[in-house]
């Protein structure tokens, strides 16, 4: 049965596969000699100290500068919303001086609305002015003079948000280039300092680097195994009981029902051979005891997988057809056999069979017929091959020519 004992590989096209437990050693240990070596002290320790300095100032300097700039942009929002208020306002001032000039026409009180028409005197049910004389109505003349204000002090305000967002663009501006002057000093001292530390000692810290990714990349491998693993283990474990309970299971085939099979499977692979099957050897294609169907030996340690496991369409289709002559031919081997001694092919060609294995079909025919019983062939015969190897043999043709046969 074997134990369960995975383990992970990584293989090289010419180098030798190497675990992953050992690589994940061998590394670790190449990383303590990388880190074992003695560090070397830069000639200008305030080299670090103006690094530092330079790095905050820029984080200073980007910090107001993505201040200023979200500001920026909630400014031209704020200038966005009041342009659309200012265009509502104009629409409704164009509106009511357009009611003025209507009211100055028709009407003979110069603000009241009566509950006549002023044009045909005719009587109005109602009115849109309340009845309550101590209601403070505003005239269309006042609501004018409002609705100016109103736009006047929108145009006030957007210009002084205008003003504000191009102070605080200009400030940007000024900070985008204090940001490039302080970034340009600081790739400078960085320069110095990596002239300052001896080419070993720049190399080595990259190699640490290096070694430090792998190492962190095979530990998440690692753990992603042992998860995988665990799992692959419980289906282990239940193969193991279902194969244990099998082996203990004894065969209820007899010797004769054992040679029988033996002489099946002889004919099956006789067959095979016959039309032509060339997906794997012969002799591993056998009859399996438990199911009776084909199965392929696929190594040493006689592991049988189904037959269409690797095989071609048109080997796929020998198989079927060798079998079921197979079948036919041997209904005689035993009394109990159940077999009705008639064997129907439709269309044995499918799969772009190679033509004269496809021929060599017809032989085998002949053959299990002069055994007795019926072999019934439907079949496509464009160039007459199949109807002069039929004739040859001596087998009775049914020519339906061009038309179909229907239901």
């Amino acid at each position: 049965m074997g134990s369960f004992s995975p383990k992970i590989f990584r293989v090289t096209e010419g180098e030798e596969q190497r675990a992953l437990g050992d690589l994940l050693s061998a590394t670790e240990a190449d990383l303590a000699g990388k880190v074992a070596l003695a560090d070397l002290t830069p000639p200008d320790p305030s080299l670090q100290s103006r690094i530092d300095d330079i790095s905050k100032r820029i984080t200073s300097l980007v910090t107001r500068k993505s201040e200023l700039d979200n500001a920026i942009a909630a400014i031209r929002g704020n200038i966005r919303r009041y342009q659309q208020r200012l265009e509502v306002l104009a629409r409704d001032l164009q509106k009511n001086k357009e009611e003025l000039k209507i009211r100055g026409l028709f009407n003979r009180d110069k603000w009241a609305i009566r509950s006549a028409c002023p044009v045909c005197e005719q009587t109005i049910d109602g009115t849109l002015l309340s009845q309550i004389r101590s209601f403070p109505t505003m005239s269309i003349e006042e609501n004018v003079e409002y609705i100016t204000d109103q736009r006047n002090l929108l145009q006030d305000i957007i210009a002084v948000e205008i003003a504000r967002r191009e102070d605080h663009q200009v400030e940007s501006e000024h900070l985008g280039n204090d940001i490039s002057v302080a970034l340009a000093q600081q790739s400078e001292i960085q320069k110095s300092l990596a002239g300052a530390i001896p080419s070993e000692l720049m190399a080595r810290a990259r190699d640490i680097a290096r070694i430090e990714n792998a190492i962190a990349a095979y530990r998440d491998l690692l753990d992603h195994t042992d998860s995988e693993l665990a799992a692959l283990l419980k289906i282990w474990n239940e193969y193991v009981d279902v194969a244990g309970k099998l082996s203990k299971l004894s065969g209820d085939l007899s010797a004769d029902d054992r040679g029988l099979l033996r002489r099946f499977q002889q004919t099956f692979r006789d067959y095979l051979g016959r039309l032509g099957f060339n997906s794997f050897e012969i002799g591993s294609m056998v009859i399996d005891e438990g199911s009776f169907l084909p199965r392929v030996i696929v190594n040493d340690r006689d592991r049988r997988v189904r037959a269409d496991f690797g095989t071609s369409a048109s080997d796929w289709i020998r198989i079927i057809t060798a079998f079921v002559l197979a079948l036919h031919a041997s209904r005689d081997n035993s009394k109990k056999s159940n077999h009705p001694n008639v064997t129907v092919f439709d269309e044995p060609a499918q799969q772009n069979i190679d033509r004269q294995d496809y021929l060599k079909f017809f032989d085998i025919v002949s053959d299990v017929c002069k055994q007795g019983g019926q072999v019934i062939v439907a079949a496509t015969d464009k160039d007459h091959a199949v109807r002069a190897r039929a004739q040859s043999l001596r087998m009775h043709v049914i020519d339906f020519g061009p038309n179909y046969v229907l239901q």
